[in-house]
């Protein structure tokens, strides 16, 4: 059976204060990469294969060869068929080269076989922090395919795809901008028209920006900035401009100071809780509004707004340039959502953040002071529920549906039909018992999540038990559990009791 870990959703983010003048002694990090270190990452540990293997266990639709191993699987829809696609990440390794290939696996249905679309060599040379985007940079109204990673030198690796055609009913992609670079790799994302929101093709094109070290510079504070713009008529992405940005535009000595500190003594910096300030195009937030909290002793990232809050496990952090880091995270609870972070610290007290998997936390953070914290804190009081947590078997509810529970999972029926199944967890927040229900996808993506509070009874009698529960709708705010309007449902199960 497929191991899942749940963590129950805390709401008290922001239990530790950020100190401006934070010092650079590190305790418990989460696991870093230094691209200076010059170790060979090609070897995976025992711990990341298993993890990765657990994560990853779609069966490819076509044969691989043996000499290939299997990094990821991924089913998906990147044209308007109705069969899905599948996105596979192997490794080659051999004693000439060690590569990773991408596959693009699609469905004939007229021959009704799978069949390879694509079949490339990517720029990533290593397992490390592989991450596969869909996401339309052209304005096409398709996705392209990007695939993110690292080289074994921890260079930034970028890789994108498009849909050329679908002659004779077959897909065929073509690489659009492959980058290797010892930097950031960004894209501008901006709110499309309306137009392209009612599916029209206005070539709305995102813009590409690299940032990299000069390496050519005495000052290694200097960077080379490349805007990359889609060149509709050539089908790439091509260079628009190249500009120099000096070191010298950097004034404040402990800027200056952070910039030339270790990963570890960065990653110590950044920690704590930031509150978003303003997007990418510079409009301000409200205050307080978005927060993200990178929790480095508890190896976790938290992402609260307004009375929502999903955790993420703080997984790998790389080293881009001096002013930069990568930060590779999962969800705690749905092994397959991951976030890509792409921090850049701007100012002493601003960093700007890029989210591929999560576009609406891009923008300018600044950090939550002592001040505004005591605005949000409130007192921890969730804790397992020893009742509740040993529930099984089939509930029928009032409206004459079953749910089936084999914790953590579930599913919810009517007669035959299959409504609905995912995971659910009971807990127990300020002496409330507390349901949380996450309603997944055909494709294992979270549909929606509902929050009930629980009323249990049991009762027993010579010949039976009679088991009820009674879920009374709401939602998690930082003050705890709080009813919102709708319908209190009822579930009841009896078990006969054996002669």
């Amino acid at each position: 059976m497929k191991k899942i870990a749940f963590l129950l959703l805390f709401p008290a983010i922001l239990l530790s204060c950020r100190d401006g003048n934070n010092n650079t002694e590190v305790q418990t990090a989460p696991r870093v990469i230094n691209p200076m270190g010059g170790a060979d990452r090609s070897r995976i540990d025992d711990e990341t294969t298993n993890q990765e293997e657990d994560r990853n266990f779609l069966v490819p639709m076509i044969p691989i060869p043996q000499e290939e191993k299997l990094v990821l699987t991924n089913d998906l829809n990147l044209d308007f068929d109705t069969e899905d696609e599948q996105i596979i990440l192997t490794r080659l390794t051999s004693e000439e080269q060690d590569r990773m290939i991408l596959y693009v696996v699609d469905y004939n249905n007229e021959d009704m076989i799978f069949y390879e679309a694509l079949k490339t060599p990517i720029s990533a040379d290593s397992s490390e922090g592989l991450n596969v985007l869909l996401q339309d940079v052209t304005g096409n109204s398709m996705n392209e395919i990007i695939v993110t990673g690292f080289t074994k030198e921890q260079n930034h690796t970028f890789d994108a795809y498009t849909i050329v055609t679908t002659a004779a009913g077959k897909l065929q992609l073509a690489n659009i901008l492959s980058l290797n670079i010892n930097g950031i790799i960004e894209i501008e994302n901006f709110e499309r028209s309306q137009d392209y929101r009612m599916g029209q093709n206005t070539n709305e094109s995102f813009t590409i920006i690299t940032e990299e070290t000069d390496e050519v510079s005495e000052d290694n504070l200097d960077l080379i900035k490349t805007t990359y713009k889609w060149n509709r008529s050539r089908r790439i992405y091509a260079p628009a401009s190249i500009d120099k940005v000096p070191g010298l535009s950097i004034k404040e000595e402990q800027l200056t100071k952070i910039y030339r500190s270790s990963l570890e003594e960065f990653v110590a910096y950044i920690s704590g809780p930031w509150y978003k300030v303003e997007d990418l195009n510079r409009n301000r937030q409200p205050l307080l509004k978005q927060i993200i909290h990178f929790d480095m002793s508890g190896n976790q990232i938290i992402f609260a707004e307004d009375n929502i809050q999903e955790i993420y496990d703080w997984n790998d952090t790389f080293r881009t340039i001096f002013k930069g880091i990568n930060i590779q995270s999962g969800s705690s609870l749905i092994t397959s959502q991951r976030r890509d972070i792409y921090l850049s610290l701007e100012e002493v007290d601003l960093i700007k953040l890029n989210i591929h998997g999560s576009t609406e936390w891009d923008g300018f953070y600044s950090p939550v002071t002592p001040a505004l914290q005591q605005s949000l804190m409130v007192r921890q009081g969730i804790e397992e529920s020893r009742e509740l947590s040993r529930l099984s078997g089939q509930y029928r509810n009032n409206k004459g549906e079953d749910l089936n529970i084999e914790l953590p999972y579930f599913t919810l029926k009517s007669g035959n039909e299959l409504l609905f199944n995912g995971f659910m967890e009971f807990f127990i927040l300020n002496d409330i018992s507390i349901l949380e229900m996450h309603y997944l996808k055909n494709n294992g993506l979270i549909d929606h999540r509902d929050v009930y509070s629980v009323e249990y009874q049991e009762s027993e009698d010579s010949s039976r038990i009679i088991r009820t529960m009674t879920l009374t709708p709401g939602t998690l705010t930082t003050k705890g559990f709080t009813r919102i309007p709708g319908d209190t449902i009822h579930y009841e199960q009896i078990e006969i009791n054996g002669n």
